[in-house]
């Protein structure tokens, strides 16, 4: 239901970073990335920016992860599409109305005044909770276990499912189980 409304919600107002926004969540569900990995990602983090073939990992550096150590993400097509329209269009977004900086050329998810990466969207997944119905209270680790539970659903292995999960997550069958 969250990703429908999420999809379909519409601001009352037509704000500038909605869409940026609406990608940044759309990345923590299909990556089940930690908070400031996804909301400080940079161009330069992508294997490759070639919009025909590139767009098909990134390497999150050691500096930005909780762990200290590189976390490679995989993309799926959504997200390379995702991907290759933000890059194509961070020449407009640094040239809109108010945008005081060049932010959308180093960040894929930059600030609506074009002057760092977006810092905070718990306000825009509280109002799509709402429209979706869900009286359960989502927060970011919502995504990431909800990107846990659908790598268990595709795999027996434990194992393989700790090596897919980003940096530091453990499965959570093994907690109840070694608690």
């Amino acid at each position: 239901h969250f990703v429908k409304a999420l999809i379909d919600y519409r601001t009352t107002q037509n704000k500038r970073n909605n869409d940026t926004t609406r990608d940044l969540i759309l990345t923590y569900i299909f990556t089940g990335g930690r908070r400031n990995e996804i909301k400080q990602m940079q161009w330069d983090w992508f294997e490759s920016l070639d919009t025909e073939k590139g767009f098909g990992s990134w390497i999150s550096p050691a500096k930005y992860t909780k762990t200290k150590v590189d976390y490679y993400y995989p993309c799926c097509v959504l997200l390379k599409e995702i991907f290759v329209e933000r890059y194509k269009n961070r020449k407009a977004l640094s040239e809109e109305p108010k945008t005081e900086g060049k932010s959308a050329f180093k960040y894929v998810f930059p600030n609506g005044a074009g002057t760092k990466h977006l810092e905070d969207c718990r306000a825009r997944i509280e109002h799509i909770r709402k429209s979706a119905g869900i009286k359960k209270r989502i927060g970011y680790h919502t995504f990431r276990f909800t990107f846990e539970d659908i790598c268990e659903e595709n795999t027996d292995s434990d194992n393989l499912v700790i090596k897919i999960l980003p940096s530091g997550f453990m499965v959570r069958s093994k907690m109840m189980t070694t608690n």
